[in-house]
């Protein structure tokens, strides 16, 4: 099966050869897809009758690993994170889930304090936001 990487704007990235073997050209897609998020370039990879070619379990994670490093601040922050680490605490998986769900919450309460501004509040965020990230772009 050839399997074709694509951009953002549906254009060939690269394309795995249906020579490779299936499991190892999966794989391959996967490390492509997930190195690509983690520099917040969006990719996704199809078969020859341009259906995903990753499971819903991988789907899934591509969607989180955009906030992968303000999650791992959090946990930086958290001075109780680093023994942990070090000790390869048991505790270890509560402080990540822990943290995960902090994010997330936040991002909710953002999202509901937007959502209960007037219009006109909202359009100055959008619009100072909007000038932050051209500015951004441009530089």
């Amino acid at each position: 099966m050839v399997i074709t990487i694509l951009n953002a704007k549906s254009e060939i990235d690269v394309i795995i050869p249906a020579c490779i073997p299936h499991d190892s050209a999966i794989q391959a897609a996967k490390t492509a897809v997930r190195e690509a998020a983690l520099h917040d370039i969006k990719l996704t990879a199809v078969d020859e009758d341009g259906e995903s070619v990753f499971d819903a379990e991988f789907e899934m994670l591509i969607q989180f690993i955009p906030h992968a490093r303000r999650i791992a601040s959090d946990i930086k922050d958290n001075p109780a994170a680093v023994p942990m680490f070090l000790s390869g605490s048991p505790q270890l998986a509560d402080l990540i889930s822990s943290a995960i769900t902090e994010y997330f919450q936040k991002q909710i309460a953002i999202g509901q304090e937007y959502l209960a501004m007037p219009e006109s509040k909202r359009q100055k965020m959008r619009e100072q936001l909007f000038g932050m990230m051209f500015s951004s772009t441009a530089a």
